[in-house]
């Protein structure tokens, strides 16, 4: 990661100059929460357990075979334990020309884990996908303003984003489809093995290489407002970010472990791509959310919306620990904000290593959308999340420090700027606050 050096003498200035300006400090922006629309747990059931309707899944079934309701052209479905009714359950439906997909209950016979330890209790089953013929199907969320043919749901924000957890198995030098929303928004593995990122026909090549038989966090967001952009992010960080927008007219399904192209003839028959690009591995907990500037449906905050810095990289760190929300199958432990150093905390420390990270920088990510940061530039004091630790994070931090009842010691003022200099001075932060560096 490259790092500009300045001199702490030349950031206590430039600092205490900012923090003098009190008409201008901006206070950090409160938690978010998205908006869940589909939660797949491919296998497991909140919505049903325990009546007579439930999935019934069992290691080595195929998909809906423990249950008598059917998807998208008929097929047998695993279900949406999002949904409250009739109008917005969305289940998957499943296909497959010599077999559907099948039932993985983790630690049986030679299937891993669960991916997440603290949910396991929740979380027995995901889904195996064959690489062959096999796949799932239902009608697409797409831009969310505008309802598929199907659907009843539609929500006054084009923002919206998925993640789930993927497991490859075999990779053969042949395109894998994870995921793929109307052919308009998902991710694939490319014919090198690494991961690629869609949003329209904008596809980016991330460079990084997926790790077979092991589990890995994908979460692609669409964020006009926060993010301005369209971000991939694989366990945690930021791996590609793309300019938004959605051809909403879109009539494609959403497909799981296939290309939801169109085919010749419109019929959508993955069997007919040339060539076929299915999935071989194990694919579960999909999450489907929408998003908008937080006056309906929650303005996306990667810390606590970003299942991986959640559930895996908190709890890894000696301040948290794993509490499972039974409700949203995420960890209910919270960051704090401030807390640099990942201890649990907002103290003196956390401002030492916000001196010791000044002027850090990401390297730029793949893609024409703006910067982003994550969990390891956060790390370094990037608490705006722009990939950047520079005088708007610093904003952010002196208001964090006047909210705290603790003692805390910034550095010193040495030099109060003059009324017209605190005027030219707010412009300037209002810049850096509007803007995204490319």
């Amino acid at each position: 990661m490259p790092r500009q050096l300045m001199s702490k003498f030349s950031l206590t200035a430039m600092l205490g100059g900012v923090a003098a300006l009190s008409p201008c400090v901006v206070t950090p922006e409160a938690e978010a929460a998205y908006t869940l629309d589909r939660w797949y747990q491919m296998g497991d059931d909140i919505l049903f357990a325990g009546s007579p309707d439930a999935e019934n899944a069992a290691n080595g079934a195929a998909v809906g075979s423990g249950n008598f309701l059917t998807g998208v052209n008929g097929g047998p479905v695993t279900f949406d334990s999002a949904a409250t009714n009739n109008d917005n359950f969305q289940p998957l439906a499943a296909f497959g020309a010599t077999g559907l997909p099948t039932y993985a209950q983790y630690g049986v016979g030679s299937n891993p884990a669960a991916p997440v330890a603290g949910a396991a209790s929740m979380n027995q089953f995901g889904i195996r996908f064959d690489g062959v013929d096999d796949y799932l199907a239902a009608i697409n969320l797409n831009d969310p303003s505008v309802a598929a043919p199907g659907s009843l749901v539609t929500y006054n924000t084009s923002d919206r984003g998925m993640q789930m957890w993927v497991m490859p198995t075999n990779l053969d030098g042949v395109a894998e489809y994870v995921i793929d929303d109307a052919d308009m928004h998902g991710f694939n593995v490319t014919t090198a093995g690494n991961w690629i990122a869609e949003t329209r026909d904008d596809r980016i090549e991330t460079g990084v290489a997926v790790t077979p038989n092991t589990w890995s966090h994908v979460m692609l967001v669409h964020d006009s407002v926060g993010l301005k952009s369209s971000v991939m992010y694989v366990n945690g960080l930021a791996v590609s970010t793309q300019t938004t927008g959605y051809n909403n007219a879109s009539a494609v399904n959403l497909l799981v472990g296939a290309n939801a192209e169109p085919d010749v003839g419109e019929t959508q028959n993955p069997d007919l791509q040339t060539p076929p690009t299915f999935f071989q591995g194990i694919i579960d907990e999909i999450e489907l959310f929408v998003i908008d500037d937080g006056s309906s449906y929650g303005q996306f905050d990667y810390t606590s919306d970003n299942g991986y810095f959640t559930d895996i990289f908190l709890p890894s760190q000696s301040g948290y620990g794993f509490t499972l929300n039974s409700s949203t199958g995420h960890n209910s432990q919270q960051w704090v904000p401030g807390d640099i150093d990942f201890d649990g905390d907002f103290d003196q420390t956390d401002i030492d290593l916000f001196v010791d990270g000044w002027l850090s920088s990401k390297n730029d990510l793949p893609g024409a959308g703006a910067q982003i940061g994550d969990y390891v530039s956060l790390g370094l004091g990037d608490l705006n999340l722009d990939g950047s630790t520079d005088a708007s994070d610093w904003v952010v931090l002196r208001s964090l420090v006047n909210g705290s009842s603790a003692s805390l010691s910034i550095p010193p003022l040495v030099a109060v700027p003059s009324p017209g200099a605190m005027s030219l001075a707010c412009s300037a932060i209002g810049l850096l606050l509007s803007g995204r560096r490319r």
